[in-house]
């Protein structure tokens, strides 16, 4: 992993292998000093100051990863559907919450999920169709798509949304 140094270099993030296999997704946390990646086992955040791991989650896949621009969280898209992930920074070191399940398991919508340039709506796609709802408490879930989709984005203004796969051509949904 390396992170981009305009104009001066690159500086390598010595991440141990076990934790980048496949890697699918990565973020920068709020103020560019933390780097969150989404991989096959998980996911990791790490500071890119030190080059050290902060914390990680082994578990299934993690397809998709987005922070919220308040730095309160984070949006993670996989094995485990759609969840928020609350932050805190104490004295200057993050905690990260037990995660928030935005979606029932067997909903289909397991695949990626975004995050609203607002920070209060998410998305989920998945080979079920996909959702979209509100972040602060999971509510307001509407069904956005019958059909499979493996990519999902909010438009910068927050009025649209773009599903895509790579069988069928792009949907774009006005919300």
């Amino acid at each position: 992993v390396r992170q981009f140094l305009n104009p001066v270099g690159i500086r390598r993030l010595r991440v141990p292998s076990r934790l980048i296999s496949g890697v699918c997704a990565a973020d920068w946390f709020p103020g560019g000093t933390r780097l969150a990646i989404g991989h096959v086992g998980g996911w990791s955040i790490w500071d890119t100051q030190n080059n050290d791991l902060v914390v990680s989650h082994p578990g299934g896949f993690c397809q998709s990863l987005r922070f919220k621009q308040d730095g309160s969280g984070f949006l993670t898209g996989g094995a485990n559907g759609p969840e928020f992930w609350p932050i805190s920074v104490i004295k200057g070191n993050l905690q990260v919450g037990e995660p928030r399940r935005l979606l029932p398991e067997n909903c289909g919508a397991n695949e990626r999920a975004a995050l609203s340039p607002d920070g209060t709506r998410f998305a989920a796609v998945g080979q079920a169709g996909g959702f979209v709802g509100s972040l602060a408490n999971g509510s307001d879930l509407q069904a956005i798509s019958q059909g499979a989709a493996d990519t999902v984005t909010f438009s910068p203004d927050g009025r649209w949304l773009r599903l895509a796969s790579h069988h069928d051509p792009i949907i774009h949904i006005r919300l």
